[in-house]
């Protein structure tokens, strides 16, 4: 990892250079990343005196971050009692590149991968349809709202146990990584906010101090987003489901040009348009309500 550092000590010159051109701070203190897919740590080689130093006026030291102070940073509850958007890019060394987008709702936070094509929605998971991709399907999961909230935490930082070593950092800015994360010969180096603690980059590298990804966050920046995700706040349509083994009902409120998934959300029964099971489930169309009759399926 010593390569690693003094790759990052070089990197730092440079956009130390590049960052003096622009005030990139708010007004409130608060460092907002602006979206170039650059590296924009500013690493320094210091003396422990010097470290020590530059760990007051509101940082936090090494020695008070923790795995659980990271986690706690970057919940979505409080980014977004910072923030009104969270926003992350993966850039490849081949030319890839993914967004995530992240805003609140009223109820909770919508999410959408573009690399992967699916997203959350307060309970919902969604994607598109396998056999129709112009068509998005939804379908609710029970653990989602709690899950999401800490969805950086557990996608994100490093797990339980791995250790986090620390480099000499300035700027506003600390730097750790851990070593051979997601597999042999990859380390992590992750760049967060000295004060808040905040994710700011993250980068994964090899052993031969080659970069395989950069992820950039983007907080409070005004963004186009997708329509994945404009569509909760549009028309909604109401789908009931008519358990019939059980008398049970449920209720849930999709866009109005979804699909709600019968088949990943029951895929234990077989589902029907009439109560009498005559016939067999096909998607109704856009735009209107309807109820679905669920049963097992007999042998």
């Amino acid at each position: 990892m010593k390569k690693v550092i003094t790759l990052l000590l070089m990197a730092a010159v440079a956009v130390s250079c590049f960052t003096g051109c622009g005030d990139k701070s708010t007004g409130s203190g608060e460092i907002n990343v602006t979206g170039n897919g650059d590296k924009s740590s500013s690493v320094e080689e210091s003396s422990p005196a010097e470290g020590e130093s530059a760990s007051t006026g509101g940082s936090t030291s090494h020695q008070e971050i923790t795995l659980e102070s990271l986690q706690q940073a970057n919940l979505l509850s409080n980014l977004f009692s910072q923030y009104d958007s969270v926003v992350y890019t993966e850039d490849y060394p081949d030319g890839f590149g993914a967004y995530t987008y992240i805003i609140e709702t009223d109820t909770g936070y919508t999410l959408w991968h573009d690399y992967n094509m699916s997203g959350y929605y307060n309970e919902f998971i969604y994607y598109p349809h396998s056999d129709e991709p112009d068509r998005m399907t939804a379908w609710p999961i029970e653990i989602m709202p709690e899950w999401l909230d800490d969805f950086v935490g557990d996608s994100l930082l490093p797990a339980e146990d791995d250790e986090l070593i620390f480099m000499e950092s300035g700027g506003g800015e600390t730097v750790f990584y851990i070593e051979s994360a997601d597999y042999d010969n990859v380390d992590i180096v992750y760049t967060v906010d000295s004060e808040t603690l905040v994710l700011k980059t993250i980068e994964r590298m090899n052993d031969n101090d080659e970069s395989l990804s950069i992820t950039t966050f983007h907080y409070g920046e005004e963004v186009e987003l997708p329509e994945r995700i404009t569509a909760w706040q549009g028309a909604l349509r109401t789908v009931t489901l008519q358990f019939l083994d059980e008398d049970a009902t449920e209720i849930y409120q999709i866009p109005a040009n979804w699909e709600f998934n019968v088949d990943d959300y029951c895929p234990w029964s077989a589902a029907y348009l009439d109560e009498a099971c005559t016939q067999p489930y096909e998607y109704p169309g856009d735009g209107t309500d309807f109820t679905v009759y669920v049963r097992s399926e007999t042998e």
